[in-house]
């Protein structure tokens, strides 16, 4: 009981994200820049969490707002992000 008490206590808090607050991240021209930066830079605070929709809503809006070749490196760091477990994309299958 008290171990599992403890394992309890270790876990993050998941957080479904939108898409606002990572457009807001990738968008240096987003009312919400600033703040979003703050958000997303506690680290190991929470597990964030995102659907495929959101992901796709993201790029579509990273590449929206700028040309090319940032857009193509926006998109590239957010799927690191993922990559490295920064990000976790749902799937239907998985349990939180």
């Amino acid at each position: 009981p008290k171990a599992a008490r403890k394992e309890v206590l270790r876990q993050r808090e998941v957080v479904l994200l939108d898409a606002g607050p990572l457009v807001g991240l990738y968008n240096e021209n987003d009312d919400w820049h600033d703040r979003c930066k703050r958000f997303f830079g506690q680290e190991d605070r929470y597990d964030y969490l995102l659907t495929h929709a959101v992901l796709c809503e993201v790029v579509f809006h990273i590449q929206k707002d700028r040309d090319a070749k940032a857009a193509s490196e926006a998109v590239v760091s957010l799927l690191e992000l993922i990559e490295k477990g920064e990000l976790k994309l749902h799937d239907d299958g998985d349990d939180y």
